[in-house]
């Protein structure tokens, strides 16, 4: 399944452009599993995910607008790499679509969520794994085009802003609970994948578009040329 992966990442790229295409993706999985958050205490050295679910009990979050919005950001990192994976795949999209489906269901909230459809922290959950599910499917219906390569540069920026945003604000939690914390591996890591894949969507999807619009004009030509 990885070497089917591995082959159908952005049609009509070399073996060398695809490694650094998924190299890229793969670190920004990588980086929300990292720490993103790093405390004196074992416990409170938290990654993404967790750091999300801690974010969710201080009380100010609950009565913020929109509603826990620390989690809310460190959660869209994962319907964005969602979204992108949809973006990136070309070909073998059922392969695609079953990881985006598996990334969809590990974002879904407990079952408790079904006694306490009010909670806020599981509603939120669950609209992060919906629109996982949605965008990411989404993406995988567009052709590798101008439209897709603009999309993947959007949130792949999107992206950036958010992780620092959200990691900036989850460390002001801790100091306002007089904890001390600072930032982890993984921000930095996850807003280097989003650059790669940016600057990677551009260079290589962008100039194909115009290679394959040059191809077409040209075989238009050599048919009207053929048939006078």
């Amino acid at each position: 399944m990885a070497a089917a992966l591995f082959a159908s990442t952005i049609h009509g790229q070399s073996s060398a452009e695809r490694a650094l295409t998924l190299t890229a993706l793969a670190a920004g999985f990588l980086a929300y599993v990292l720490p993103w958050a790093l405390a004196p205490s074992a416990a409170l050295t938290l990654q993404a995910y967790d750091l999300a679910e801690w974010a969710s009990l201080h009380p100010a979050q609950a009565a913020a607008s929109p509603a826990l919005p620390v989690s809310l950001l460190l959660r869209a990192q994962l319907v964005l790499l969602s979204a992108l994976m949809g973006l990136l795949a070309a070909d073998a999209k059922r392969r695609w679509a079953l990881l985006i489906a598996l990334l969809a269901i590990a974002q879904l909230p407990p079952l408790e969520w079904l006694l306490d459809p009010g909670n806020l922290n599981y509603r939120q959950q669950m609209a992060m794994a919906a629109s996982s599910l949605i965008l990411g499917f989404a993406a995988l219906r567009l052709p590798v085009s101008r439209l897709s390569a603009a999309l993947i540069a959007a949130l792949s920026l999107a992206g950036i802003a958010a992780a620092i945003i959200g990691a900036q604000q989850a460390l002001s939690l801790f100091a306002q609970l007089n904890m001390t914390a600072s930032a982890g591996a993984g921000p930095p890591l996850l807003c280097g994948s989003y650059l790669g894949l940016a600057l990677l969507s551009t260079r290589w999807l962008m100039p194909r578009q115009n290679a394959d619009s040059q191809t077409k004009r040209a075989a238009a030509k050599e048919a009207a040329a053929a048939a006078s």
